[in-house]
């Protein structure tokens, strides 16, 4: 029960704790063994984004099937405000969820063979307005990512 919980939970902690202080960094190269590996020593940390990517997504696909599996649209007209509704919701998701999902959002939205003209018109905005990031957040990144500690701008 909550024993078992908090047990797992604090070996989740000593397991990434051990992988931050052997710093190994995340490869910049595909190696599906050292990624793998990367991410197993990380227990917290991706459960932490599954449970993010869920929390986005999770009503997405909840209202879909709740206007076209349990309660279809009754007209036409209804069906097209219904996924225009539900193709907002999901490109507003895709953006919350960061630039590979903004990725995947693109690549759909040139797809008319997978997804209907309504949701692809909503999807190519993540083609030419996705909301930028401030320039303050992009500069940590980047100097975290380069490992620098001073910048002159």
């Amino acid at each position: 029960g909550a024993i078992g919980g908090v047990g797992l939970i604090a070996y989740g902690c000593v397991v990434e704790y051990r992988a931050r202080q052997a710093a190994v960094p995340l490869p910049r190269s595909y190696d599906w063994d050292a990624i793998s590996e990367y991410w197993k020593s990380r227990p917290l940390s991706t459960t932490q984004r599954f449970a993010v990517i869920l929390k986005e997504l999770g009503p997405v696909g909840a209202c879909y099937l709740k206007d076209f599996v349990i309660s279809k649209p009754s007209t036409p007209e209804e069906a097209k405000t219904l996924q225009l509704q539900n193709a907002s919701m999901l490109r507003e998701a895709l953006t919350n969820l960061g630039p590979a999902f903004v990725k995947a959002g693109q690549q759909l939205s040139i797809r008319p063979d997978l997804v209907p003209p309504a949701v692809l018109k909503e999807l190519q905005k993540l083609c030419d307005s996705v909301r930028p990031i401030p320039d303050s957040i992009a500069m940590e990144e980047i100097k975290r990512e380069l490992d620098i500690t001073n910048v002159e701008a």
